[in-house]
């Protein structure tokens, strides 16, 4: 086995230094040199399915930690702005087992919790639909689970769609700006910007997964899509 390592200066490639070892500590060395660069790399892209939940609760767990204002395109209204008694009222409506109206309540409190995090800090703009009840009636919104992974459509009335989008437009708060649209910007489908540092595709149709893009250039060009929506 060998073992090539080089000494490039970045714009210098005709003056660079290659060095071709067959010598087994520096086999050994290089390959756990390599290892050591992978375990500090940052990917460029990460996926998130069920099977990747935690993985993926842990990454949200960081995020009000993380400096940064936050720009989200919703396709629904978001979930951590719902009034409890609201969603209470939605879940015993759709008939859902204890097991599913527990799990959906402590997510709520998960998410809620993380959104006066990072309002302490750092501003938050959401994009939301605002929609008529003859847009709604052609297809009617559901609650956004997909940061918990859940799948069964729980979906608004038109009446409890208007009352949580009064609530958050109601909502004062120094850091948080609102942006109302009158048609959903995507079909399904969440964006949200950590202003460059990545990007989150969230889709909402089942299979529920996450997509997070740290690619600078990627990034910047989805930011500057986003951003002309505001």
């Amino acid at each position: 086995m060998n073992a090539l390592s080089r000494i490039i200066v970045a714009g210098y490639h005709n003056d660079g230094v290659y060095h071709l070892s067959t010598n087994p500590a520096e086999v050994a060395y290089t390959k756990k040199k390599a290892a050591h660069l992978l375990e500090k790399a940052i990917p460029l892209v990460n996926f998130y399915d069920k099977a990747k939940q935690t993985d993926f609760e842990h990454f949200l767990t960081a995020i009000p930690e993380q400096s940064g204002n936050i720009l989200t395109v919703h396709s629904s209204l978001p979930f951590h702005s719902m009034p409890k008694g609201l969603l209470q009222n939605i879940l015993n409506r759709h008939n859902l087992p204890n097991e599913d109206k527990d799990y959906l309540l402590w997510l709520y409190e998960q998410e809620n919790n993380r959104f006066r995090q990072i309002l302490k800090k750092d501003t938050l703009i959401e994009i939301v639909p605002e929609l008529t009840q003859a847009q709604f009636t052609v297809n009617p919104l559901r609650v956004s689970l997909i940061n918990g992974f859940y799948e069964t459509p729980i979906t608004y009335t038109y009446q409890e769609y208007c009352e949580h989008l009064e609530v958050l437009r109601n909502f004062e708060n120094y850091h948080h700006r609102l942006i109302l649209k009158e048609h959903r910007p995507f079909q399904n489908m969440k964006i949200t910007l950590k202003k460059k540092q990545y990007a989150i595709f969230s889709k909402e149709n089942s299979p529920i997964n996450h997509l997070i893009l740290h690619h600078p250039a990627m990034t910047a060009a989805i930011e500057n899509y986003c951003y002309s929506l505001i």
